[in-house]
């Protein structure tokens, strides 16, 4: 504030209080497909292929997700969001363990982090803990290459992920359930029955998988993780796309490898439906449709043509 020690004109800057408007940046972009893991009720945020799978896996034959990201990054891209899509009837795996009581009842539930068959690949390993072995606990989760098939050096296939002095008492730090929903990117815990006593810990176990074993002591139940059967179709995508509705620093929307009309209509009328129209629809043809006359007659079939997305061809 300028000080007033004589007559005059005096000015002073006062801040409006209205910030300039930030664009998004046109290397961001959100993709939209199947994955072979990961959440399916959010929009994640991604920096890089080695993130991308960790939360959502690998190549899989169904969908050109993984694909289109790992190009996105090799080009050069700093960021993405994915958006993964699943069938109605995927199952998560999950398995169900006693505790070693004289009369054992069930006590953890151990399911994979998110729905589909890659849950079924997961195994467990449950000892003592390291640091108070008479009561803590320890788990250890290994993948396996085959589902049906334990390695005969299981034990010396390096963990992706070790939870040590865990606990069943739910006052504790080391809760187990508080531990692993927070921490694991492989596994969530639904506690049964908490118990604070050395004989409510789950059993020891050398190898339990989760989603296929076989019903026997520790193991009292087991649902197997499926990526489901049922439809799929554009619209199970479309929908998909509220997902990004809170997100405004991305402006490239893509559904890699569903190149149809429908697709392509469904993708430009949510960009331009979106309140800031700040997004922009980067659709394509499917595979077979090379020639100069396909992508006219795309153009053609397309009902909701607009300026908020364009179809990369061939």
């Amino acid at each position: 504030m300028a000080t007033l020690s004589y007559p005059g004109v005096y000015m002073e800057e006062v801040s409006s209080g209205v910030r300039p408007i930030a664009a998004a940046s046109t290397s961001t972009a959100a993709f939209v497909g199947r994955a072979e893991k990961g959440p399916d009720d959010e929009a994640k945020r991604i920096t890089n292929w080695t993130q991308f799978q960790k939360y959502y896996g690998t190549f899989i034959k169904e969908s050109y997700l993984a694909e289109s990201v790992f190009q996105f990054f090799n080009n050069g891209g700093n960021q993405c969001y994915i958006v993964r899509v699943t069938r109605s009837d995927a199952e998560t795996a999950d398995v169900t363990v006693q505790n070693r009581a004289a009369s054992p009842v069930p006590c953890v539930k151990f399911l994979a982090k998110n729905k589909g068959a890659w849950g079924n690949y997961l195994y467990l390993q449950i000892e003592d803990g390291m640091d108070d072995p008479g009561n803590t606990f320890k788990i250890s989760i290994r993948k396996q290459e085959k589902e049906t098939i334990t390695a005969d050096n299981f034990a010396e296939i390096t963990p992706l992920e070790v939870h040590d002095n865990l606990s069943m008492d739910a006052d504790s730090a080391n809760y187990v359930e508080t531990v692993l929903n927070n921490r694991s990117y492989l596994v969530d815990v639904d506690v049964l029955k908490a118990g604070v006593t050395p004989e409510e810990r789950p059993a020891n176990a050398d190898v339990i998988q989760i989603g296929k074993n076989a019903v026997e002591t520790p193991v009292t139940a087991v649902t197997e993780g499926t990526d489901g059967t049922g439809d799929l179709n554009e619209t199970s995508y479309s929908d998909a796309f509220s997902k990004l509705d809170p997100i405004t620093d991305f402006s490239l929307l893509a559904v890699p490898g569903i190149g149809t009309t429908i697709m392509m209509d469904e993708g430009m009328n949510y960009c331009s439906k979106r309140p800031l129209q700040d997004v922009f629809y980067i659709g394509e043809m499917s595979s077979d449709e090379d020639e100069p006359t396909d992508a006219k007659d795309f153009r053609k079939l397309l009902t909701k043509p607009n300026s908020y997305g364009a179809v990369y061809y061939p």
